[in-house]
């Protein structure tokens, strides 16, 4: 690992040690910085506990690599005080191995049903949801989750060019709800002209 790397990795490890409330910075890959509690440390990737800056709850672990970082700060903000007062403590989670993709899929497979992948590199804007079914050092089949809770095609991406991985957040727990318990009469569009078109 080179020196960069592993003075990045000390920074977060004394960051998580402290549960300090951190800021990490991705840009160009990713406009949004992240926020939350650094609960996992390894050679190549981070996993934070995120926050979600407008209800002030943790919401789901994501996990990114060292070398998209581009600045890690913990910032001066009422947020980790309040959170401490209501209770809120950000949790390691048992069992997950950041060694690379293959090891935290592999690792979050019992705990974690629904993952989200992100590709920034060669698609900035997209995110996948689904499940994973099949995982090689290389490559990891997902069944993907469409918006309206369906399950749609598998589709296979690269490791390598995974660049972000989210697991348990609300969005994802909610699908794994909708998914369990598919609708037996689904809601169908709603007309404009007040109708919902069944004919009554």
């Amino acid at each position: 690992m080179k020196k960069s790397k592993r003075k990045l990795r000390k920074v977060l490890e004394r960051l998580m040690e402290r549960e300090k409330y951190v800021s990490l910075d991705r840009r160009p890959l990713d406009a949004h910085l992240l926020e939350g509690f650094v609960v996992g440390v390894s050679d190549r990737r981070v996993l934070l506990h995120v926050v979600d800056g407008h209800t002030l709850t943790l919401n789901g672990y994501t996990a990114v690599r060292l070398k998209d970082l581009r600045a890690v700060s913990a910032p001066r903000s009422f947020i980790p005080r309040a959170l401490k007062l209501l209770g809120r403590t950000p949790v390691r989670p048992e069992r997950l191995d950041l060694t690379d993709w293959a090891t935290l899929l592999a690792s979050a497979r019992e705990s974690y049903p629904l993952v989200w992948l992100a590709c920034e590199g060669r698609r900035p804007d997209c995110g996948y949801v689904g499940e994973v079914r099949k995982l090689t050092r290389s490559r990891v089949s997902l069944r993907e989750v469409d918006p309206q809770g369906r399950w749609v095609e598998t589709e296979r991406f690269r490791l390598a060019e995974i660049t972000r991985v989210t697991l348990g957040d609300g969005y994802l727990e909610a699908l794994e709800e909708v998914l369990a318990h598919p609708s037996v009469h689904p809601v169908g569009p709603v007309r404009l002209d007040g109708r919902d078109g069944s004919g009554g």
